[in-house]
């Protein structure tokens, strides 16, 4: 069937289908139509071998029975029966005539029998190449096969192996983090037994100094120059070097290239500390702990005075008034003239120098203050401030001849924090609670650069609604 009616065909059957057709409707017709086109193919392949079959073959004329009677020989016979031409000259690879059987026979005498023509004919020579027997092809399911072996085989349908299944997304993690983790340890033993012990110590690289000097702690580590890398232990570079009161940790990192690498964290210091006012001055880090540092190194500090706890820190209400005064631009432009005091310190039991000065307060001269404390100082009818009963540091107040009152400014017994700003400066009392809110009141109060409380000795700040100043007398 040739490509053209199939493609036709194939059209027609689209052509036919019509909208709306049932899916179970629609594939009948096409199983229908699939079977007539196979039938069609069937029917055309067995009249291609029919027609094979029968123009390969030719048909075998009935011979006469007489046909060996009359004398005549068998060549003669089949010459006349086919019509060979025998004037063609024999070629010289023609072999020469030979009598056949049955040529012999026939020129026999009359009186041989059928008996004797037949035994000579099964002992005869062979015949000539233009008298071999013709043998025509058999017909029947045997001449049919030749045409189908020669048909082209049709391709063995092979097994299709499905593709593999992925695995999962954490079994791949997994064992990826397991081949990192196993390289990395076999790099690292590698590293450490075979390269480290063949490269010598050549260089010493420091990170991380502000106080020291890179030199100063190259130097602490001469002594390992040109030993082995294997050989220079990380725990023995860390104690070298934290022995230095400056230094807080040390981490070493050995190089390919035969260079220690050494990271340092030094301690910053916030304070200097003393425990009474005859001890020699300390620094203090930032988590409270005194450490035996260069005083002159830590630049520019506060100082603290007074007694640390059992564990040798400060604590954090200490840690807090120190965190305060830094974030305040009057107290740190000059740190250096600020000296906190310890409750029990030592030099509030002295009473801090006490002096006895004149006050004469007016209506305008107490301060308002934030809340946090429920007791206020005692005031006369034209504001004169009388004393402070209950509130640490009482003063023994008089009247003086200008109609002032005399307080005895001495802090003996206080229990809470005191501040003291310069020598000639303010002395702030902080009491023990909102510490920071007492800060920044003080803060406010230095910033408004007035006379009052430029000229004050005390500032108590532990009260509700006001800050009381302690000044000089106000007239002669």
């Amino acid at each position: 069937m040739s490509l053209l009616r199939l493609l036709q065909r194939l059209r027609n059957g689209r052509s036919g289908q019509r909208r709306g057709t049932p899916p179970a409707v629609e594939a009948a017709l096409r199983a229908k139509r699939a079977r007539a086109y196979l039938d069609e193919k069937k029917r055309d392949q067995k009249k291609r071998d029919r027609k094979r079959d029968q123009g390969g073959r030719r048909a075998m004329p009935s011979l006469p029975l007489d046909l060996f009677e009359d004398g005549e020989g068998a060549g003669d016979a089949l010459d006349r029966l086919f019509a060979v031409d025998r004037s063609i000259p024999a070629g010289p690879l023609d072999r020469p005539a030979a009598p056949t059987a049955a040529t012999s026979a026939v020129n026999a005498t009359s009186t041989s029998t059928s008996t004797s023509t037949s035994a000579s004919a099964k002992r005869r020579t062979p015949a000539p190449m233009d008298e071999l027997p013709i043998e025509l092809p058999r017909s029947g399911p045997r001449a049919a096969a030749p045409a189908r072996a020669a048909a082209p085989r049709r391709a063995t349908p092979r097994a299709v192996v499905p593709p593999a299944r992925p695995l999962p997304r954490f079994v791949v993690s997994v064992g990826t983090t397991l081949a990192l983790g196993l390289g990395f340890a076999a790099g690292r033993l590698l590293f450490e037994h075979v390269w480290l012990p063949r490269v010598p110590l050549a260089r010493v690289a420091v990170v991380g100094t502000s106080v020291r000097t890179p030199d100063s702690i190259a130097q602490a580590l001469l002594d390992n120059a040109g030993a082995p890398l294997d050989r220079i232990d990380a725990a023995h570079v860390a104690a070298l070097l934290t022995a230095d009161p400056w230094i807080e940790s040390v981490e070493s990192f050995r190089l390919p290239s035969g260079t220690l690498l050494v990271r340092v964290v030094e301690r910053r210091a916030i304070a200097r500390y003393q425990t009474d006012p005859e001890a020699e001055p300390v620094l203090l880090d930032p988590t409270g702990r005194p450490f035996a540092g260069n005083v002159g190194l830590g630049g520019a500090l506060p100082l603290v005075e007074g007694p640390v706890d059992g564990d040798q820190t400060l604590s954090s209400a200490t840690l807090e008034i120190l965190e305060e005064l830094r974030r305040h631009e009057d107290f740190a432009r000059d740190p250096v003239a600020l000296t906190l005091h310890l409750p029990g310190s030592v030099a509030i039991a002295r009473g801090l120098e006490p002096r006895r000065r004149s006050v004469g307060l007016t209506d305008g001269e107490d301060l308002a203050s934030d809340s946090g404390w429920d007791a206020a100082p005692s005031f006369s009818e034209g504001g004169m401030l009388v004393g402070e009963s209950g509130q640490g540091g009482a003063s023994a107040a008089s009247d003086a001849p200008d109609g002032s009152v005399e307080v005895n400014d001495s802090l003996a017994g206080e229990t809470g924090y005191v501040l003291e700003i310069g020598r000639e400066g303010p002395r702030a009392l902080l009491g023990q609670s909102f510490l920071k809110r007492r800060i920044a009141r003080l803060a406010a109060l230095l910033a408004q650069r007035d006379a009052l409380v430029a000229g004050a000795r005390v500032i108590d700040l532990r009260f509700a609604d006001r800050a009381v100043l302690r000044t000089e007398p106000t007239s002669g």
